[in-house]
């Protein structure tokens, strides 16, 4: 899609904007001449596509869960209390 991305000197967008067609339709979109118009035809949303696309093959990194003890050990820190030991925190005395 060259309307997602400014190009320099006539190269490509990157592939993170790519949306595959059909020969006949890569040909029609290229004769159309306005291509924002195409895809408004077509009902497609290009943007929307390329990017199910892109996260399929370039998935995002998951967070690490949280666990209580890492809530536990923020919450001592904001008070200026030292985190407690793990040992005495998960098996109560």
């Amino acid at each position: 899609m060259r309307l997602a991305q400014s190009r320099a000197l006539g190269r490509k967008v990157s592939d993170e904007f790519t949306v595959p067609l059909c020969r006949t339709h890569h040909r029609e979109i290229h004769r159309c001449g306005n291509e924002e118009a195409w895809w408004l035809k077509t009902k497609i949303d290009p943007l929307a596509a390329a990017r199910t696309l892109w996260l399929q093959t370039h998935p995002l990194p998951r967070a690490e869960p949280i666990t209580d003890d890492d809530i536990l050990n923020s919450m001592t820190a904001e008070r200026g209390q030292a985190p407690p030991d793990s040992e005495r925190s998960t098996h109560p005395t």
